[in-house]
């Protein structure tokens, strides 16, 4: 299934993508080694989307820990390739390579920590027939079905607008908003990962039914996402462009007010898709029309913004921020409070004391 997805994506990259990837770089002229770029890029991408698998293997073994060691070793891996490429004067074509080896880097660490010893004992000698296969994803494809679409929508959402600007705004103010994106990207990504992590423990205390436990830990797990993402977001605010000018790169980040708006909006995006996903471990999609909604508003929005109006990149964040205001930034959050009868603010406060509680006992 991974492979099939893998190679969709590659198909739309290949067809859609080197067209546009043509049109904003005037035949693959304005960029320097632009069709090799390219490329590299196309190939990184089939590598990340079709290697993706190996991260539910892992955490359905209950590998955690591996699964995130490998996550951050990948990470570090391509941050010291990509830093040292900007040193050597090698642009975006030694960040497109640093992203390939570092999914190479990945699949390599996953696959040593998945295929241990204890594994390969127990499956030695095992073969799954086609029909078993067939059976297997008839169980799960129900569900699997609404969640790709979600994902889908979720994409489109967080990252076409980057794809339009390239048609409508100039070079420098793409760059900006890309770097952007791709920093508070990051901020998003290390302030969700003790949550990602606990929802294998999510899905067993529903299974138990120890409701008690279960909302402490995700009170918790949400509490250290809301720090460390405002942690994050204010040394962005007031280090990110001091960094760039010091890794020596020419792309400059947008005005404070931009960046704040930003983080806000990608903080209230994350917020709600942490708690449908939680909801998601009941085995219930219960966001799938709204998704698909939103996803065309925030579509249509940003044509609208970029053809008609010249608010540019502030436009687009308020196109996102005010479509998901609507509805999902409090609809998944609500569903989850009532499901437990408290209030957001009892929610906050659980997570609260259940983190100094925590921390407490980590020195005691």
């Amino acid at each position: 299934m991974y492979l099939r997805i893998a190679l969709v994506i590659t198909f739309f990259l290949l067809t859609f993508g080197t067209w546009y990837v043509y049109e904003v770089t005037d035949g693959f002229g304005t960029v320097h080694n632009a069709l090799a770029i390219w490329v590299i890029t196309i190939l990184s991408s089939f590598l990340n989307f079709y290697f993706a698998y190996f991260d539910s293997l892992l955490l359905g073994r209950g590998l955690i820990k591996e699964a995130n060691k490998a996550v951050i070793f990948s990470k570090i891996v391509y941050l010291i390739l990509a830093v040292s490429g900007l040193y050597l004067n090698f642009g975006l074509l030694g960040i497109s390579t640093a992203a390939l080896i570092a999914a190479l880097v990945y699949r390599a660490v996953s696959f040593r920590y998945f295929y241990d010893d204890v594994l390969r004992r127990a499956i030695e000698g095992v073969r799954v027939d086609f029909p078993k296969r067939k059976e297997l994803l008839g169980s799960i494809w129900y569900n699997s079905r609404k969640l790709g679409l979600v994902l889908l929508s979720g994409y489109a959402i967080n990252n076409f607008s980057i794809f339009l600007a390239g048609l409508y705004l100039d070079a420098d103010a793409i760059a900006s908003y890309g770097v952007l994106k791709q920093l508070v990207g990051v901020i998003l990504l290390l302030s969700s990962t003790l949550f990602v992590s606990y929802n294998p423990t999510f899905s067993s205390l529903r299974i138990k039914g120890d409701d008690s436990k279960l909302i402490k830990t995700f009170a918790f797990s949400m509490n250290v996402y809301y720090v460390l993402f405002i942690a994050g977001a204010t040394f962005l605010v007031l280090f990110g462009q001091s960094i760039l000018q010091g890794i020596g790169s020419q792309a400059f980040l947008p005005s404070s007010t931009i960046i704040i708006a930003y983080c806000i909006v990608v903080l209230l995006e994350g917020n709600h898709s942490n708690f449908a996903t939680f909801i998601v471990t009941k085995n219930q999609v219960p966001f799938l029309k709204s998704s698909i909604i939103a996803g065309l508003l925030v579509v249509f929005g940003y044509f609208f913004i970029l053809d008609y109006t010249n608010y540019g990149i502030m436009g687009l964040i308020a196109i996102q921020g005010l479509v998901q205001l609507c509805y999902a930034n409090w609809k998944w959050p609500l569903v989850v409070c009532r499901e437990f009868s408290m209030n957001f603010l009892n929610f906050v406060r659980i997570g609260f004391f259940e983190s100094f509680r925590k921390l407490r006992r980590l020195y005691a």
